[in-house]
This record gives structure tokens, sequence and C-alpha cells, in this order.
């Protein structure tokens, strides 16, 4: 497998996660990132051998890490390695334009003609040199569609753009919504409300319908409405008082019917 030539780097998405950081951390963590794209998208959770790289003592890198888990949308430790989600896609994106061009090559390419060695005929028109071999031209730099283009967007870049913004979260005068804290109140709320990913993205878009004046300025915006449909979700029956248990089984939470709770509350369109 080859390396990939260079790591492309989105400078809005980036921002937009790490407004919040050190310069000290940005730096941890920009090395981080090359470290990973070097190492085909992983690095070992190993404290002393990243805080070697990094040139931070141990303690101080797992300071550092505990608040870029905290803090930094995709940033990932799974079994024994750390990636990030953004990186770790483009990586392999990348990967996958390396192999096919390869095997593009091993079957022969396209045929090729040369305009320089083409032979001058009588009557004033050109013919290609059928002896001429003309080689393989050097690939294009290879160009990753950045989320914002619309495919696999995260969890975040889905809330940004069900919210009427650019999935980088930038706004058009140059503001950034969505930044790390931003998102990580909007999503501390979900959790603790215990709305899925897509409830909360269903809120967020049926919200948006009825908000007449553009996209909000922070996505805390959405944490009242969320807050409100989740109370009507959990308000105790008014007709008859439903058991924790029937017949010894725990009774399920239904999804509630998001549809049915704007269409009834219309005070929740703020």
């Amino acid at each position: 497998m080859s390396q990939a030539p260079s790591m492309p780097m989105y400078w809005d998405a980036y921002l937009a996660d790490t407004t919040h950081l050190t310069t000290e951390e940005h730096g941890a963590y920009m090395l981080l990132l090359a470290a990973m794209w070097r190492r085909n998208g992983w690095v070992p959770d190993d404290d002393k051998d990243n805080a070697r790289i990094l040139g931070l003592t141990p303690a101080k890198w797992r300071k550092i890490k505990a608040r870029l888990l905290t803090t930094i949308s995709g940033f990932l430790v799974e079994d024994g390695m750390i990636s990030q989600e953004k990186l770790l896609k483009t990586w392999k994106n990348t990967q996958e334009k390396i192999d096919k061009n390869r095997e593009n090559g091993a079957k022969g390419g396209r045929p090729k003609s040369s305009k320089n060695k083409d032979i001058a005929k009588a009557d004033g028109s050109v013919s290609v040199n059928p002896n001429e071999t003309i080689p393989e031209p050097e690939p294009e730099p290879y160009k990753i569609d950045d989320d914002s283009a619309g495919a696999d967007l995260t969890f975040r870049e889905k809330v940004l753009v069900a919210a009427g913004h650019d999935a980088s979260g930038v706004t058009a005068n140059g503001k950034i919504v969505g930044n790390g804290p931003d998102f990580m109140r909007f999503d501390k709320a979900r959790r603790e409300l215990s709305f899925s990913e897509g409830d909360a993205l269903e809120i967020v878009a049926q919200t948006m319908r009825q908000k007449g004046d553009g996209p909000p300025s922070s996505l805390s915006y959405f944490v009242p409405p969320m807050q409100k449909i989740a109370g009507i979700r959990d308000a105790p029956a008014v007709s008859a008082i439903i058991p924790q248990q029937v017949n010894g089984a725990t009774r399920q939470r239904i999804r509630p019917d998001l549809n049915a709770i704007f269409a009834t509350n219309p005070e929740l369109n703020r």
C-alpha cells in the first residue's frame, strides 16, 4: 500500500472545531493529525510514545488528550488506537484513488496521442505517428471532496445543514456556528434528554421549518425545543397511570411521534 502524497486540510472545518483550543493544544493536535496520516489514519493510544512524538511530557499529553476527547467532534479512541473521524475518511478516499490509479497503470492506461510527433501530410493535414509511444502522464493532484459537499457528513455537519448552515459552520460574515463548545452543548443536551441523533436532526429540521428569520447563530437555539418535546414525551398520561412493568416485563419507551408533537403544540414555534 503506497503512502498518500499529501494530507488535505479543510481549514474552515478545522477552525470551526478548534477555536477553543490554546496554541499549545493546537500544535499538539496538528502534529497528532500528521502522525495519523503517516500511519494509515491511526496511531497507538500509547501516552509515552505520543508524548515523545509531540514533544510533551506524558502528563501534559494526557491532559491535552482528555480535552480533545471531550471538545473535538470526531476525535476517536478505539481498541487501543487513536484517530480522527474526518481524517480517517479522507485517508481512505485518498488511498482508494491511489490504488485505482495503480490498477489503471498496470492495465496499460488509455491510448495516448502526441501533438509534438504528428506527421504532416502533403494536403496540409496531420496524422499521428503510429510508432510513437506516449508515456502515461503524471496523475492530477488528489482531490478529496470536502464533507460540506454532502457526502458522509458527520453528525455535527448534519446538524449544521439541518439548521440551514454550510456543513463547515462558517457563515457569510466569517463567523463560526457549531464550533467545539457550541456543538458540545447541543449534543450534551441531546444525550441528557435521551434523543437519538436521528430524533435530534428531525427536531432541528422541524424547528427550522417554523422559523422564518433564517438560520440561528448558535446550535444552543435548538436546546429549548428539545427540552419542550422531551417534557411532552415524558409527561404522565392523564387518563390512567401506566405501570412500569406488565406481567413482569419492563415497559419499553415508545419513540415519540415528533410530527404529531409539533402539529399539536404550536407554542413550540419559537
